[in-house]
C-alpha cells in the first residue's frame, strides 16, 4: 500500500513538474494524440489561439484550427515527423477561436510510449504573421526602391529624344514661318510643344515620386493638388478602358502637413482598386464604368471619398479589408490598403469603407486640418 501511496506522489508531482514546464516555455505548446486531438495546452498556446479557457481547446481536433487551404500539409507533416522524429519551421494559415486566421508556424516532436511506440505529438505553435509582415514590407520598399532607379533610367531614356524633337520642331517652325500658309502649320506644331511639355511634367513628377518617400521632411501640401497629380499618371489609360474618371475638388480647402508624395501613393493605390472592382463586375455585365474623387471640409477635418460603381465588397470582408495579407483578389497581395492605412494613420488620420455589392464601393479619408 505504502509502494502505491509513494509511486502515486511521485506520479502527482512529474505531472505538476510537466505542467509548469508547460506554462513556463515562451512557446505556443499542444500535446495532441495520434487521432489528432489535443490533449494539453500552455498558456501561450491559449494565448495564441486567443482564449483564457484551456477547454476551448482541449479534446478538439486540431484540424479545426486549421485552414481548409493548409490542411494538405498536416498529412505529410504528421508522417515526416512518425518516420524521423521532428518536423520543423512548416508553415500554416492558423484560425483562431473568434475564427480570425493569422500565420503560424508549427515544429512536431514525436512522443514514444513506454514501449518505443508512436504515443503523441509535441506542437510547438508560433505567430509568425507580424513577422510576416515586416518581410512584405521589406519586399515593398526594395520594390519601390527598385522603381525609383527604373523611373529616373526611363525619365533620362525618354528626355534625350524629347529633346531632339523639340529642337526639330523649333528649327520647322522658323522656317515655316517664312511661308505664306504658315498659320495652319504653327498651330498644329504648338500643339505638338504643348504635349511635349506635358510629358515632360509627368516624367519629372514620376521620378520625383518614386523616391525613397522617407528621405522627405513632412511639408504643408494642397490635398487636390496632389489628388490632381495622382490622377495625370492614369487619365489616359483609365479613358482607353472606357473608364469616367469624375472630380469634385471643393475649393479652399486648408493646407495639410505630411508627405504629399505617399499621399499620392494612396490615392493611386485607391483608383487601381476601383478600376479592378470595375472591370471584375463588366465580367459579369455591361454598365457605364464611373469612379469619382471628392473633397470638403467642415471645422476641423477634411474628407476625401474614392467612389466607383464596381462589384462591390463582400460585408464579411469590410472588416478585415485593410489588414496585412488580406486580399479579396485572386492575384492580391493584399499589401496596397494596407500600405495606406499606414500611411494615413501617419497623418492622423483615419480610412473608412461602405461597400453596397453592386452598388460600387467608397473609400473616405479623413485628416485633421493643422495636423503637425
Amino acid at each position: 500500500m505504502k509502494y502505491f501511496l509513494v509511486l502515486k506522489a511521485m506520479l502527482i508531482e512529474s505531472d505538476n513538474m510537466f505542467k509548469t514546464l508547460l506554462d513556463s516555455s515562451p512557446e505556443g505548446i499542444l500535446v495532441i494524440d495520434l487521432s489528432g486531438h489535443i490533449m494539453e495546452a500552455s498558456s501561450i498556446a491559449l494565448e495564441i489561439f486567443g482564449t483564457e479557457n484551456k477547454h476551448d481547446l482541449l479534446n478538439r481536433h486540431f484540424l479545426r484550427f486549421i485552414h481548409k487551404e493548409s490542411r494538405k500539409k498536416v498529412r505529410k507533416v504528421i508522417e515526416r515527423t512518425i518516420s524521423e522524429g521532428f518536423e520543423q519551421h512548416v508553415e500554416f494559415i492558423l484560425t483562431k477561436i473568434d475564427q480570425k486566421q493569422f500565420i503560424g508556424e508549427i515544429s512536431t516532436t514525436l512522443i514514444q510510449d513506454s514501449s518505443g511506440m508512436p504515443g503523441s505529438f509535441m506542437t510547438i505553435v508560433r505567430d509568425v504573421s507580424h513577422r510576416k509582415e515586416m518581410e512584405k514590407q521589406l519586399i515593398h520598399t526594395e520594390q519601390m526602391a527598385g522603381l525609383g532607379e527604373m523611373a529616373t533610367g526611363i525619365a533620362h531614356e525618354i528626355n534625350q529624344p524629347l529633346n531632339t524633337i523639340s529642337i526639330s520642331l523649333e528649327n520647322m517652325l522658323q522656317e515655316i514661318s517664312k511661308t505664306e500658309s504658315s498659320q495652319y502649320f504653327v498651330g498644329k506644331i504648338q500643339k505638338i510643344f504643348e504635349n511635349i511639355h506635358r510629358i515632360d511634367k509627368i516624367i519629372d513628377h514620376i521620378r520625383t515620386f518614386s523616391r525613397d518617400q522617407d528621405d522627405y521632411i513632412p511639408t504643408a501640401f494642397d490635398i487636390n493638388e496632389s489628388i490632381r497629380n495622382a490622377l495625370s499618371m492614369v487619365t489616359v489609360q483609365y479613358k482607353h478602358r472606357d473608364i469616367d474618371l469624375i472630380t469634385d475638388l471643393s475649393d479652399h480647402l486648408s493646407m495639410i502637413i505630411g508627405n504629399t508624395f505617399r499621399f499620392e501613393q494612396v490615392i493611386l493605390n485607391l483608383i487601381i482598386n476601383a478600376k479592378d472592382a470595375l472591370e471584375e463586375r463588366e465580367l459579369h455585365e455591361e454598365f457605364d464604368k464611373e469612379i469619382k474623387i471628392s473633397t470638403r471640409q467642415d471645422d476641423h477635418t477634411i474628407y476625401v471619398e474614392v467612389s466607383d460603381n464596381g462589384i462591390g465588397i463582400k460585408k464579411e470582408d469590410i472588416d478585415n479589408i485593410l489588414l496585412p495579407f488580406y486580399s479579396t483578389k485572386e492575384q492580391g497581395t493584399g499589401m496596397g490598403l494596407s500600405i495606406s492605412f499606414g500611411i494615413i494613420k501617419k497623418m492622423k488620420g483615419n480610412i473608412a469603407i461602405l461597400s453596397k455589392g453592386h452598388g460600387g464601393t467608397t473609400i473616405q479619408i479623413t485628416l485633421p486640418t493643422g495636423t503637425s
